[in-house]
Order: structure tokens, then C-alpha cells, then sequence
């Protein structure tokens, strides 16, 4: 399958994993208020971390020894065999390190009977494999599956959670899309591959798997675990504002993010055959879409933070508004991060050069958020997030010029950015006017969608867009 189709699929898987879920979202914000709402987030927070302790650098690791496997069923069931092993174990040892500290961790005692739900979350983790199909390419049918369980999940939740008492009912749902994706995920490997756990050489993929899964660990400590974090230092209501404008930032980074998943599997083929003309042409491709799409999305996301958070969380989130101008900024930041770390730094094998990056903003998140949280919580936790990863994109930027030809095109992002100053003027004189959040945004969204159409094309004339112009005043013709 192509890059373009199966971007296009896992695009549509990627940002359904956060639109399905945005869905609800205004409801239970609604009903469940910033506090509650909150609870739920620092038990997941703390859950979603140890899922990553027991992938570790799995999700990476998984998907470019299955694309080199691929085509020879003997050698994909024996390196998925040998995979899910690792998996298995590790999980396996997470799993009762977590039991024991829901009770004995007195924050975590609390809220006991949620962290126990957690645990399946967590255990069903294992038979989700989707590095095998991401490393196959089969990105439709992860994608069709994901949205037909999350449509259910969304059912479910209107029917089922009606007052704030059904928290605990929520998140048994929220868990159970993870459980049921596992499942259909396992049992649909059947006939792909044969498990096995004979004549296992599991020694073959640790040093990927720890060095990886290290720096995905020491990253997560300014990321997932802010959330985690920011729930023992302060408050759930402050974990609610955070988590409000976290959501909110992670359904647009799920765009890009669909780029780099789909690029990994085929820039390691890539660099296997020695082609690295069309090695960086797609570096340069990827580049292009988060160039074309970050400065628009973070220059009007930062303008109209107030009527995003009020439309989609209601009354009551005034402290998310802050939070979110403070991260959107990182729609850039992260667009080019994950191009130097997942696009070019893993797919030549640096993996030690990434750890060195992540361990430097560990230090500077962990060191933060000691400083700034405590006194400046919800609002401190977003000044680590963007001081972290700005930190961290600059070390992995050196590394990628020192090991490959690639540079950025800083001419390109300087006319990029001057040309997006129209949509903080756009978005200032709407809402001088109107005062209507849904009102503000759907005419600043509206006139700065059709700024930018024109732009890209009669201005910039951008070679992402333009081919799809042509074709169509092609059909009208």
C-alpha cells in the first residue's frame, strides 16, 4: 500500500484515537466537573506510564524488525514470537510492581477501586500488538477497527453516565476499548503468524528495545508523567485543567504523528536498500506538512484558547485557558522533534543519541517541575512541557546534522511564520466584535481557512497543495 493511503489511514486512526474520545469529552466535563474529572485523569496518567515501563522502546522496535521480516512468513512468526515474549515478561513484572503499590501508595489507596480497573488496561496492553501491523503496513485495518469500537465506546458512555457519581462506570469503559481492541487485535494475527516459543533468540532485540524504550521512558518523565506529577503535588482540579487542554492539544499532534507511524516502516527499508535521495525527499515531504499546518494551527489555537476550551469543556475550565496557550506552540516544536527522533535518528539506528537528548530534558523537566509546580501547579506543569521539549528538539537537531545531510529550511519557516500574523489580526478584530465563543470561532475559523487557502497557493505556491488544485479546476474544466 502506498505512503499516501496509509497515511490517510493512519491519520484517520490517530486523530479518532482523540476525536472519539473529544466527543464525550464536553459531556463529562459537563457532569463530572474539573476535580472529578481530574481523579480520572491522574489514575490513567499514572496507568499510561506503566504501559509505557512494560512496552518500553516496543512500539519502535516492534515495527522495523516486522517491515524487515515482512514477505517471509517463517522469519515474521519467529520475530513476532520473539516480540510479544519480551512484551509478556516485562508487563508481566510491571504488572505486579503496580498491584503493589495501589496498596500501599496512600495516594494511590484512595482511589483504589479505579487503579484496580486500571490493571486491565495495563495486562490486555500486551496482546495489542500494533507493531505488527504497523510494521506490515496494514494500516485499514487497524483504522476500521479502532473506529468501530470507539463508536460503541461513545454509545455506551451517553447511556451509561448520566450524574458525577458515574465516574467509576466511565473509565470501565474507557479501559474496555483498550481490552477490545487487544483481543480483536490477537485473534485477527491468526493466518499472518504462527506463535511460537521455540528456539527464541530474544537477546537479538534487547539492546533496540532498552535503548529505545530508555529514551521513550526518560522522555515520558516531562510528558506522561506531568500529569502523575502534578496529581501528587497539587490537586485533582488542577489535574483537570491540564488534562482539559492536554486533550485538546493531542487530537491536533495526532496529525503529524500519523505521518512519522507511517514513514518509520518505509524509511527503514529505505535506508537497508542505500537509497538516500528518497530517503530525504520524504524527510523533506514530512517537513513540508508540518510547516504548511503548525504556524496556522498554533497562531489561531493561541488567539482563541478561550473559546476552544469554553466550546468544548463549558463553564467552570477558566484555568485550561493558560495551560493550552502555553503548549500550543509545541504543535511546531513536536512536528519537528518527532521528524529529527522517529523519522531520521531511529531509522539510522542513533538510538544512543537519543537517549543522550531525553536524558538531558529529563533532567530539565524533573528539575522544573520540582521548582515550578508546587508553587505555579497546573500553569508550571505546561511551562515544563514547552521548555522540555523545546530543549530536547534543539540536542536532537545537532545530532541530525552532524550524522545526516538534512537541514532545516530556515528561509521557509521565516516566510511561514511572517505570513501567519494575518490570523492573530483575523482573530483579534472577530472577537473585538463578537463576544459568542462558538460565534467567535466559526467566523475566525472561517476567514482564516480561506486566508490560508489562498496563501498556500497564489502566495507561497505550495507543492503540497498545488497538485490537488490543479486536479480539481481540472474536473471543473
Amino acid at each position: 500500500m502506498s505512503v499516501k493511503k496509509n497515511f490517510l489511514f493512519n491519520s484517520v486512526l490517530l486523530v479518532s484515537q482523540y476525536i472519539f474520545p473529544m466527543l464525550v469529552f464536553p459531556y463529562i466535563t459537563r457532569i463530572f466537573g474539573a476535580s472529578t474529572l481530574g481523579l480520572v485523569s491522574f489514575v490513567d496518567g499514572i496507568c499510561d506510564y506503566f504501559v509505557l515501563f512494560s512496552a518500553l522502546g516496543l512500539t519502535i522496535t516492534g515495527i522495523r524488525a516486522i517491515a524487515r521480516a515482512n514477505g517471509n512468513k517463517e522469519e515474521l512468526s519467529k520475530t513476532f514470537s520473539e516480540l510479544f515474549s519480551i512484551h509478556l515478561i516485562t508487563t508481566t513484572l510491571f504488572l505486579i510492581f503496580y498491584t503493589i503499590l495501589i496498596f500501599t501508595v496512600p495516594k494511590m489507596r484512595i482511589s483504589n477501586e479505579l487503579f484496580l480497573i486500571s490493571i486491565a488496561k495495563l495486562f490486555f496492553n500486551v496482546f495489542l500488538v500494533e507493531w505488527f501491523y504497523r510494521g506490515i503496513e496494514n494500516f485499514k485495518f487497524i483504522t476500521v477497527r479502532t473506529i468501530l469500537i470507539k463508536a460503541i465506546y461513545v454509545v455506551l458512555v451517553f447511556v451509561f453516565v448520566k450524574t458525577k457519581n458515574d465516574f467509576t462506570i466511565y473509565y470501565i469503559l474507557t479501559c474496555s476499548v483498550i481490552v477490545l481492541n487487544s483481543i480483536v487485535n490477537f485473534l485477527n494475527t491468526k493466518g499472518k503468524v504462527s506463535i511460537h516459543f521455540r528456539n527464541l533468540n530474544l537477546k537479538q532485540h534487547l539492546p533496540s528495545f532498552f535503548n529505545i524504550g530508555i529514551y521513550i521512558l526518560v522522555t515520558s518523565m516531562y510528558t506522561t508523567l506531568n500529569i502523575g506529577f502534578l496529581g501528587f503535588a497539587s490537586n485533582n482540579t488542577s489535574v483537570g485543567y491540564y488534562s482539559t487542554s492536554s486533550k485538546i492539544f493531542m487530537i491536533v499532534l495526532g496529525f503529524f504523528s500519523a505521518l512519522n507511524t507511517v514513514l518509520i516502516p518505509r524509511l527503514s527499508s529505505l535506508i537497508v536498500g542505500d537509497d538516500q535521495r528518497t530517503f530525504l525527499d520524504l524527510i523533506h515531504k514530512s517537513l513540508n506538512v508540518v510547516i504548511t499546518f503548525s504556524f496556522p494551527i498554533v497562531f489561531c489555537g493561541f488567539m482563541l484558547a478561550k473559546s476552544i476550551i469554553y466550546i468544548i469543556s463549558g463553564p467552570g475550565y477558566d484555568g485550561a485557558v493558560l495551560c493550552f496557550k502555553l503548549i500550543i506552540p509545541l504543535i511546531f516544536i513536536l512536528g519537528l522533534a518527532q521528524i529529527f527522533a522517529n523519522q531520521i535518528l531511529m531509522t539510522i539506528k542513533k538510538d544512543k543519541e537519543l537517549l543522550k537528548a531525553s536524558i538531558v530534558g529529563a533532567i530539565c523537566g524533573i528539575t522544573l517541575n520540582f521548582i515550578l509546580v508546587p508553587h505555579y501547579k497546573e500553569v508550571g506543569t505546561s511551562i515544563v512541557l514547552l521548555i522540555s521539549e523545546i530543549t530536547v528538539t534543539a540536542i536532537l537537531y545537532s545530532y541530525v546534522i552532524k550524522f545526516t545531510e538534512f537541514r532545516l529550511p530556515v528561509k521557509k519557516i521565516l516566510v511561514n511564520i511572517v505570513l501567519s500574523i494575518p490570523y492573530i489580526i483575523i482573530s483579534f478584530i472577530t472577537m473585538a466584535i463578537f463576544s459568542k465563543p462558538i460565534v467567535v470561532l466559526a467566523i475566525a475559523g472561517s476567514v482564516s481557512g480561506l486566508y490560508f487557502i489562498l496563501s498556500q497557493l497564489f502566495i507561497l505556491k505550495n507543492q503540497l497543495l498545488l497538485p490537488y488544485y490543479n486536479k480539481l479546476l481540472a474536473i471543473k474544466s
